[in-house]
């Protein structure tokens, strides 16, 4: 794997900065507000839900940690995608990630405001311990139907995990601090995920209307009359939200420099400050947030939630494409006999069962009336990114072509 980058960005980055990137690109509005539309989607069994998720993107951060130690890269899985698949491959996964980071940021920014904004009555109801994982219509009161529901939310809350590998390239270290993010991943995500969502749905009747209008922890500390609920979620939210809208920036700006280093973006967002920053990229990715955050406030509901949803399953097919990714680079380098430090496990078994259940939930989406519209949406915006790919690869193959014949 060859390096094709031209300029060299800041590597200052620590553990600590590193660490705090990928937490707050995690633990946002996915987790605070939206889990409580997994818990209505799938009942208690949304536990099955995010344990299936975290082994999911465990095991999608080890093949990319498996690449990310060979070559720590800015642009990651879009290098990596770009190498075993193609030049289109790379591009189209790039902008892909590009717009659904933009976009992330006023998702977190008009959740923020919607917490400084809003007072909630207080509440008081009674608890019946663990009983109410089995109670209100037993564990799994929508199926497996319920589950894979829940899995399509739980997705969108784990996507960020994978900026480890990103944030690691402007480090001193890189290859050493994407071992021990990848290493330490399951226990944060399950911590953070399985087992909140274990206690929620421990503490609370899980169909109650009060936990989809309140919002799964404020519901549960109202639930334990926990003094002072509303300032506590409050604040632990708005940090949150905050957290992910930086890594937001964060990641967009670095996917949008390496696009443009690559000759697939504007070249001018591949310009570093003194602090070797790509500032302009940085602008530009903010800016555009800001624009879809005027955008929903001039049109609330209307234009941006049509934005929003062009992104409902690009999560899912970049855990795809690492897949694929993955499976076609480390063929090609056994091939070579190369050494290979950071290895995936029981591959390719282990590989092609992500592969599989990663289809299987994409199909689930495309046939389900609820997400056929956001699945149609999101795979015609990636067709769009997709023949552009091809169209700037084949102008490039043509271009080389004629300056080799005037040589």
């Amino acid at each position: 794997m060859n390096n094709d980058t031209t300029k060299k960005l800041g590597e200052g980055l620590s553990n600590r900065h590193i660490t705090m990137i990928s937490i707050g690109g995690v633990i946002g509005a996915g987790l605070f507000v939206g889990s409580s539309s997994a818990i209505a989607k799938a009942g208690p069994a949304v536990i099955l839900a995010y344990l299936i998720t975290s082994i999911m993107v465990f095991l999608v951060m080890r093949m990319l940690g498996e690449m990310a130690v060979l070559e720590p890269d800015t642009g990651s899985f879009s290098t990596y995608a770009r190498k075993a698949i193609g030049p289109w491959a790379g591009f189209t996964i790039g902008w892909l990630y590009w717009w659904f980071w933009v976009l992330a940021i006023p998702v977190e920014a008009i959740a923020g405001a919607e917490i400084l904004h809003s007072w909630f009555p207080n509440v008081s109801v009674s608890i019946s311990g663990v009983a109410n994982l089995y109670n209100n219509a037993g564990f799994m009161p929508h199926g497996m139907g319920g589950i894979l529901s829940a899995i399509l939310i739980t997705a969108f809350s784990f996507f960020g995990v994978e900026i480890v590998s990103i944030a690691a390239a402007e480090s001193s270290n890189p290859k050493q601090k994407i071992r021990r993010a990848t290493n330490l991943v399951l226990y944060r995500i399950i911590l953070f995920f399985v087992v909140s969502m274990f206690i929620a749905v421990s503490l609370v009747d899980w169909h109650s209307p009060d936990l989809q209008k309140y919002g799964t922890f404020q519901y549960v500390l109202m639930s334990l009359n926990v003094p002072g609920t509303k300032l506590i979620i409050d604040t632990v939210v708005f940090i949150a939200v905050a957290s992910c809208m930086n890594a937001a920036i964060y990641t967009s700006s670095r996917m949008l420099f390496r696009l443009g280093t690559r000759s697939e973006a504007p070249q001018a967002v591949t310009k570093i400050n003194y602090a070797g920053v790509p500032a302009i990229a940085v602008f530009s990715s903010t800016f555009i947030g800001l624009v879809c955050c005027v955008i929903n406030y001039v049109f609330p509901g209307k234009v941006f939630g049509l934005l929003l949803s062009s992104t409902g399953s690009i999560a899912l097919l970049v855990y795809l494409v690492i897949a694929f990714s993955q499976l076609r680079l480390r063929h090609k380098l056994e091939a070579a006999g190369a050494e290979i430090p950071f290895k995936m496990w029981l591959f390719p078994w282990l590989t092609w069962f992500v592969i599989i259940i990663i289809l299987s939930v994409l199909a689930y989406m495309f046939f389900s009336p609820a997400y056929s519209y956001e699945t149609t949406l999101s795979l015609g915006v990636t067709s769009l990114v997709v023949v552009c790919g091809l169209f700037v690869t084949r102008k490039r193959k043509a271009t080389r072509a004629v300056a080799m014949n005037l040589d």
